[in-house]
């Protein structure tokens, strides 16, 4: 499973505009376990997500609005995490009605995992 999900992660970061930097990256911390973005649409959260997936080695960044991941994130976290997974950027949580309980799950669970999510 999680072979084709690093694939369809690398495809959206090459294709979110990696050369112009976000202001926001450089200047907020987001090395807390969790951290959640919440913005208007069209901001640029998808890309600052982008970016930040494409800098740490042992990221995985998901897109909530692919029904798919969105049923499955609870075994994917698990998966990702115990393949050595440590960074996890999730994108559209709000497309989750559960994501709540998810987030809680990750914090609680596994401690050596980072979570960087946005929605709006």
């Amino acid at each position: 499973m999680l072979d084709g999900l690093f694939i369809k992660s690398n495809a959206l970061i090459k294709l979110n505009n990696q050369k112009f930097k976000r202001y926001f990256i450089q200047t907020t911390d987001l090395t807390n376990r969790l951290s959640i973005v919440l913005g208007n649409r069209g901001i640029g959260k998808t890309t600052t997500l982008a970016q930040l997936a494409n800098k740490n080695q042992g990221s995985l960044y998901l897109g909530l609005d692919d029904i798919e991941i969105s049923n499955d994130i609870t075994e994917i976290i698990k998966e990702f995490v115990l393949n050595g997974g440590k960074y996890l950027y999730l994108d559209e949580i709000h497309k989750n009605k559960d994501i709540s309980v998810v987030l809680k799950f990750a914090y609680d669970n596994f401690k050596d995992l980072s979570v960087v999510a946005t929605g709006s």
